[in-house]
């Protein structure tokens, strides 16, 4: 018999390609917790590998023939006081502004001879704050890392930081010299610096800061996060993501509610924040005023199972296969991090004490019984839940068969909340609905404890306090409000409820809810009132938000690019009479997706927007689970938002959701009789289009530079509003982008004697356009001109002038070109045009994978010049409706009123590698190409 030894760290490893969420992680420790285990073999084929392998494990006590290469001979008894330890085959990474190469090494789990090589994509983001400048803020984006390509990586990372310190330096120089310049003109005043004065500041707002930005640090820390986060949904998915920002320490905050926020979607979207502190410690007497905000970064780090790290250079040999200190920060994921910084540095020689200067002791915490109740529900959906709201589990213990979870929120810096809860565990299954009872305990310190148990007696006078105060209570009642919910879902997957016992008017096609306009929009009422229990039972399901259901159920996305509707409306490029566009409608590939749907699901909840399939594991017994499809529409750009119940297996969802993409990619639309052959209903794309889609609503006030509205305005342009591309100016820091501005003046000609000439009309400058449009990005510079000193040559000639109507269908027809290269009409606001096409690009080696690479094209309609009392007239009507209006005037003012500028765009998602196209495609210019080329092609 083997010797069974208790086992002290064990290391999972997540099966590849397959979604394993938190919950999952979660149910494993729960189910073996006081039993047996032993190591699987690496080499062994078995016919359905598990969703966790046991990879190795270390025992506390090691018998005299325990060794890495026996470790399979033993069986070890996990217990609560072993630790686990997940391990991914992938990685997805965001460094901001530092990349340690030591983690390109291989290594071996511990206790066991398995070498460990994860494929590790990373991205880098730099920040510039302080001066904005249209410096690129990501360096390289979904770069693999190996042995082989990481000296290639800091080399590149360097010359693209050269690049960055130019671009910075002169926005500097320019800002520097506008403050000179408004220095001196103060001087210069009577009364000198004694008349300076904020008033003379604002002033000279408009001369000073309207070409160079300014923002503050605190702006700057949570758009550090922010552009974290978008660019990990830009990476590979399926694989453990991991932000780590490289910072002095010296941030803050301004609005904690942002931050909550921010912390929340962290918390969400499984993404472990690190710190990686740089620069010495805290000298009181040399700081300037520059403070770390250490505990701010501490917290964040710990509430988000992430770690933080003051930087020193630790001996990391290459040739060595154990696991180093940057293998257990950011490769090794845990139900809970004990401490946070692992290693402090020895700045002995740095370090001085000043015994005048007040030390700050270590906060002594109290605690404080808060709520102590009961809910009813499985285990498994609490555990769902709890683990998405950013509980963390600090222990388990099974004791006298009642099984103890002790769950912890940090809610802020020395205030936590402890979650216990203990329920039977005779069945030992997670998804048996039981009564669960559940204490929460408040840790803090006193004051805080005071002023949320003392505010009745005496009322808080300070905002701040009272503030705080608010949240914290708010944060207990949300708590409430779920456990209320999860009693809801206690029906499942408890068998004889009606949960699915589906009425045969609904199996037949009819749904059971329909959306009504009164008294809101979105207001869902039961459709056959011969199913009122039926009903009752998924009606929470069908008015949960998506965004919500993450605390319940487990959540993926499917993005879609419905075709559009032929043939192209008329006035798409040019306006009517009335100034007013049409948009691109995908009315007949949405019919086609609803329709499959329709059949894919069990029945429909929602017409159009909502379908459940339940899952069977045998066909002769009931479902053991279900899915759920909502639907979300942006123009031609759908996201399928897809759920399936707590607990369901990841293999069981992988499978779903391939059966589902392989429906989707056999859509096609209705044949005509012209058509030789089908046209795709829809295109999948693999990257979240929706997180950067560039969407303008109107005509762009300023074409001459792009508004940066995260905490980055000038301070004069702040209060006002602004009317074309809100949706861009994030994404301009991120996304690679251009624009081109072909400005086309109306002619002037003098004869004798003097002749009237015709107006110049849109209709021709639409075939400029189209010519723009048939050259993929940039159009050949000395080609352009030579159409447009043409149309000036034809224009002066009146007779000629007249043949000069060309039907629009010939604009339409270069769109279809477009079209034929892979483009596809993804959004249409004000004659505006957005098109997408994603490429696949190789990564920088010749053996690398491709990976997708979202590219957007915008044309804009011929834009009109107006005069300056052109522009005062419409400065008072922009804040006219934006779904009726355009910002332009009528054709027939635009064509007599002035000159013309035709605008064009490029964003480009910035993916490390070359471009590959196809032999057969028609846009082989970009074949090869690295994403900042590609608008030179």
């Amino acid at each position: 018999e083997n010797i069974i030894l208790e086992a002290d760290i064990v290391f999972l490893l997540m099966r590849k390609g397959f979604p394993i969420s938190r919950n999952v992680r979660a149910q494993w420790m729960l189910e073996h917790l006081d039993t047996v285990i032993s190591i699987q073999c690496s080499n062994s084929k078995t016919k359905e590998a598990a969703e966790l392998e046991v990879a190795s494990v270390l025992p506390k006590n090691k018998s005299g023939s325990w060794s890495p290469e026996t470790s399979q001979q033993y069986l070890y008894k996990v217990t609560s006081t072993t630790s686990i330890i997940f391990l991914a085959h992938k990685y997805r990474m965001v460094f901001n502004l530092d990349l340690s190469p030591s983690l390109a090494t291989v290594f071996t789990i511990p206790g066991s001879k398995r070498i460990m090589q994860p494929e590790i994509y990373v991205t880098i983001i730099v920040h510039t704050p302080f001066f904005t400048s249209p410096a690129q803020q990501v360096l390289v984006q979904g770069w693999l890392v190996t042995l082989d390509n990481v000296k290639q990586l800091t080399h590149f990372i360097e010359n693209q930081l050269h690049i960055l310190e130019e671009k910075v330096a002169c926005v500097t120089a320019i800002a520097s010299q506008q403050l000179e310049n408004l220095k001196a003109e103060n001087e210069r005043l009577v009364g000198g610096l004694f008349e300076e004065s904020n008033a003379c500041l604002n002033k000279n707002n408009n001369t000073c800061l309207a070409s160079t930005s300014l923002i503050s640090p605190e702006s700057s820390f949570i758009n550090m996060l922010r552009y974290g986060m978008l660019a990990l949904t830009l990476l590979p998915e399926h694989s453990c993501a991991h932000m780590i920002v490289v910072s002095d320490g010296i941030v803050g905050n301004t609005d904690v509610h942002v931050l909550d926020s921010v912390i929340q979607q962290l918390r969400a979207t499984t993404i472990a924040c690190s710190f990686l502190h740089v620069g010495s410690t805290y000298h009181p007497h040399c700081a300037d005023g520059l403070v770390p905000y250490q505990e701010l970064l501490h917290f964040i780090a710990k509430a988000t199972l992430g770690t933080y790290m003051s930087f020193r250079p630790y001996p990391v040999d290459l040739n060595e296969t154990e696991m180093n200190v940057y293998h257990k920060s950011f490769l090794c994921w845990q139900l809970y991090r004990e401490v946070c910084c692992n290693i402090a540095p020895d700045y002995s020689n740095w370090h001085s004490k000043n015994s005048l200067f007040y030390e700050e002791k270590s906060t002594q915490l109290l605690q404080k019984k808060q709520i102590e109740d009961k809910v009813t529900c499985a285990l498994s959906s609490l555990l769902c839940c709890r683990l998405r709201e950013g509980y963390l589990i600090k222990s388990a213990n099974v004791r006298d068969e009642i099984l103890e979870i002790c769950f912890v929120l940090l809610w802020r810096s020395s205030v936590l909340l402890e979650y216990v809860v203990t329920c039977p565990w005779l069945t030992k299954s997670l998804s048996v609905s039981n009564t669960i009872q559940y204490t929460i305990t408040t840790e803090a310190p006193y004051e805080f404890l005071h002023d949320i148990t003392c505010l009745s007696k005496k009322p808080l006078k300070s905002q701040y306090r009272q503030g705080v105060v608010n949240r914290f209570w708010a944060t207990l009642t949300s708590l409430t409000e779920s456990d209320s919910m999860l009693a809801h879902f206690s029906w499942f997957p408890e068998f004889g409820w009606t949960w699915y016992s589906v009425p045969d008017t609904i199996r037949s096609g009819m749904p059971v809810f329909y959306l009504s306009a009164y008294p809101s929009p979105s207001t869902v009422q039961l459709s056959d009132a011969a199913c009122p229990q039926f009903g009752q039972i998924w009606q929470p399901v069908v008015s949960l938000n998506p965004l919500q259901w993450a605390r319940w159920m487990h959540t993926q996305r499917v993005t879609l690019i419905l075709s559009h509707d032929r043939p192209l409306p008329k006035h798409l490029h040019q306006a009517n009479q009335s100034g007013r566009f049409q948009c691109v409608q995908s009315r007949q590939a949405a019919a086609v997706l609803y329709a499959m749907l329709k059949n894919w699901a069990t029945f429909v909840l929602v017409e159009n927007h909502t379908y459940v399939q339940f899952i069977y594991r045998e066909a002769d017994k009931p479902p053991v689970s279900f899915s759920l499809i909502r639907i979300n529409c942006k123009a031609l750009c759908v996201i399928l938002n897809i759920a399936f119940a707590a607990g369901t297996e990841g293999v069981v969802r992988h499978n779903v959701v391939v059966d589902l993409l392989d429906r989707l990619s056999k859509l096609t639309l209705p044949n005509r009789p012209t058509e030789q052959k089908e046209t795709p209903s829809c295109t999948i794309v693999h990257k979240s289009l929706e997180k950067i889609l560039i969407r303008y609503e109107r005509m762009p006030t300023d074409l001459s530079s792009i508004v940066f509205p995260d905490g980055t305005l000038p301070i004069s342009t702040r209060l006002t509003p602004m009317f074309g591309g809100i949706l861009t100016t994030s994404l301009s820091r991120y996304l690679y982008h251009n624009r081109w501005l072909w400005h086309v003046k109306r002619p002037l000609v003098q004869t004798i004697p003097g002749i009237v000439l015709p107006r110049l009309n849109i209709t021709a400058i639409a075939r400029i356009l189209s010519t723009i449009t048939k050259q993929v990005f940039c159009v050949n510079l000395i080609l352009l001109v030579a159409i447009i000193v043409l149309y000036f040559t034809i224009l002066t000639k009146s007779k000629v002038c007249q043949l000069m109507k060309i039907d629009l269908d010939y604009i339409f027809l270069l769109f279809r070109m477009r079209l034929a290269e892979g483009f596809n009409f993804t959004y249409s606001a004000a004659g505006i045009i957005n098109m997408v096409l994603e490429v696949q690009m190789q990564g920088v080696g010749e053996n690398d994978t491709t990976y997708p690479c979202i590219i957007q094209y915008i044309l804009f309609p011929p834009h009109v010049m107006s005069n300056a009392t052109l522009e005062r007239d419409s400065a008072s009507e922009e804040d006219t409706d934006e779904g009726t209006a355009d910002g332009e005037i009528s054709v027939e003012d635009a064509e007599g009123s002035g000159d013309f500028q035709i605008i064009s765009e490029i964003w480009i998602e910035p993916q490390c590698g070359f471009s590959q196209l196809s032999v057969q495609s028609t846009a082989t210019y970009m074949n090869r190409l690295q994403y900042h080329e590609i608008p030179d092609a």
